[in-house]
């Protein structure tokens, strides 16, 4: 079995030391400890659109377009980037990448985001305090199918990463 640390050696966030841009939720953890995960707080966010960058369900791919917001939230932190519902097509190889963002709030206002390349990407990589919410993901299973079965190819428990291979 696997033991708890003792107390002393558990890393307990204070709500004390947050930037202006950032709220925290209080979790009960094991043995009573409470801790923080910190989220951008929405009212002192800058809100951006999305369509502003070219995103729009009638496009056939939305990959640049959003790639493009993506790019403009790690340039501007504490951005809270609004998605209009509807439906978005992904068709690129190339995936999307939200690299060093900081502060930012993905609002997806219940909008659907359709993949259709087997083995997209969409990384969030070297960030801090990014939140996405009422967005949802899928595939399109009639343009690529994908099986039922995916295979951890690497996982890293000091990164805490894993690679998904889907066949």
């Amino acid at each position: 079995g696997t033991s708890l640390p003792k107390s002393p050696d558990v890393l307990v966030e204070s709500k004390e030391n947050l930037s202006e841009n950032r709220t925290a939720d209080e979790i009960s953890g094991a043995s009573g400890i409470k801790f923080y995960i910190e989220r951008p707080k929405e009212d002192c966010l800058k809100t951006v659109r999305a369509s502003d960058f070219g995103l729009y369900p009638e496009n056939e791919d939305n990959t640049e377009a959003f790639q493009a917001a993506l790019n403009y939230c790690r340039e501007n932190p504490a951005v809270k980037l609004v998605i209009d519902k509807g439906v978005y097509h992904f068709t690129a190889e190339n995936g999307l990448d939200a690299l060093g963002l900081r502060d930012v709030l993905i609002e997806g206002n219940g909008a659907d985001f359709v993949f259709s390349v087997s083995g997209y990407k969409f990384f969030i990589r070297n960030s801090d305090s990014v939140e996405i919410r009422n967005l949802n993901v899928r595939w399109n299973w009639e343009k690529s199918p994908l099986a039922s079965v995916v295979t951890v190819r690497n996982s890293d428990k000091k990164n805490h990463t894993l690679e998904l291979v889907f066949r």
